[in-house]
């Protein structure tokens, strides 16, 4: 049943992907369980880009089968982890609650460590799976998809570049970044609305939007922000505007608002970097040459460079962003040999459920997974007598 609800939510986000500019998809699945993607194991992976975005990158073997899960971890989930364990909570969140009215947009202003507590969490409230962070080349490979290998291919779920129209002030694009924002800041004010700088060397100076940023014709917002670089004048990271953007958590979207790429994974360019378990070096900013986790996907407030699928970002070592998030990957949880009864460790009941399951039943179904013990295909009276030297001490028998 979960499978078809996953392949239907996949054909209704294809279809609704001709002629629109952002996507109204199947409701997310709110049991992170219940969305998981199972990703194939790629031994010849290597990275499209190196970790400085420019030249071939490295190669990373991908030996086993994973999962990853279809959506970022969402506000609402995240409240779920927070009002069990009194985790702290992300700073836009007022009074101990995210915004309303985004319950289902990715959770942002989380550290690794933060990211970590929910997997250990999560993973302790599972039968089933330990819930993890991907590696940045898990995190690539599952982002390409069906894809991988295509050098033409620079977003997760679109191979065209976004486009805007000036005239009126319509951005099309298959993701969330900051032209979606500076095409809404353009419909809603107009390019006459006056921003004011309130921080900077240009704090107290006064400008029209229009004169602060603007939009080409390939969806690239100037003056968004400046780097390093050497300014003229202030820009929107300064203004007053963008601090009331910012202090909702950002302008976010649902984490199924735009369609999935070809695995039915959503989000894997735009709305949220993704943190990863994978330590890099800095090559940028006051961190260069620091040790830092790899962050991959973009955001809501990154440019559209930086949500392809082959940019490498860098997050903090374990600061909180309020651009980052985290997207969980899993892997199945191993049988437990010898627990044949399935309470979660070997003892002499297990032995009983052994001897019971092979007189024919009595309600115990024996799984070759825990009652082969000797490895010969079948579960047989042989087991039994490992069972018993086993808990009898061993006598050279490793379960």
């Amino acid at each position: 049943m979960k499978v078809m609800k996953r392949i239907v939510a996949i054909l209704l986000a294809l279809v609704l992907c001709i002629g629109g500019a952002v996507y109204t998809c199947a409701a997310y699945e709110t049991d992170p369980a219940d969305a998981l993607v199972h990703i194939d194991a790629r031994p010849d992976f290597a990275f499209r880009a190196a970790t400085t975005n420019s030249g071939a990158g490295e190669a990373s073997p991908i030996e086993s089968d994973y999962w990853l899960c279809a959506y970022p971890v969402t506000n609402e989930q995240y409240a779920a982890f927070v009002a069990a364990t009194r985790h702290r909570t992300p700073s836009y969140w007022k009074n101990g609650a995210y915004p309303e009215g985004k319950a289902d947009h990715p959770v942002l202003s989380v550290s690794y460590s933060d990211a970590a507590a929910y997997c250990a969490w999560l993973s302790a409230q599972s039968d089933d799976w330990v819930f993890r962070l991907p590696t940045e080349a898990e995190w690539e490979n599952a982002a390409l998809g069906t894809k991988y290998g295509a050098a033409s291919v620079r977003y997760a779920n679109s191979d065209s570049a976004p486009s805007y129209n000036a005239a009126t002030c319509e951005l099309t694009t298959t993701f969330q970044y900051n032209g979606v924002i500076a095409a809404k800041l353009f419909r809603d004010y107009g390019g006459d609305h006056v921003v004011n700088y309130i921080k900077g060397d240009y704090a107290g100076a006064s400008e029209t939007l229009g004169e602060c940023i603007s939009i080409s014709a390939s969806g690239g917002v100037t003056n968004w922000a400046n780097h390093g670089g050497s300014a003229t004048k202030g820009y929107f990271l300064q203004t007053d505007l963008y601090a009331t953007i910012s202090e909702e958590g950002g302008y976010t979207a649902p984490v199924d608002a735009y369609a999935p790429n070809t695995l039915g994974l959503y989000d894997m360019s735009g709305n949220s970097w993704d943190i990863t378990s994978s330590v890099v070096t800095a090559q940028n900013g006051l961190e260069k040459g620091v040790d830092c986790y790899a962050v991959r996907g973009g955001s809501w407030y990154a440019t559209g460079r930086s949500c392809q699928v082959s940019y490498r970002g860098e997050g903090r070592k374990d600061s909180p962003s309020s651009t980052v998030g985290f997207r969980l990957a899993a892997d199945a949880k191993s049988a437990l040999r010898g627990d044949v009864n399935g309470d979660g460790c070997v003892s002499v009941l297990d032995i009983t459920a052994l001897r019971r399951g092979l007189a024919g039943g009595y309600g115990v179904t024996l799984d070759p997974a825990t009652a082969d013990l000797n490895g010969d295909g079948t579960v047989g009276t042989l087991d039994v007598t490992l069972l018993r030297q086993y808990l009898a001490g061993g006598y050279g028998v490793t379960l």
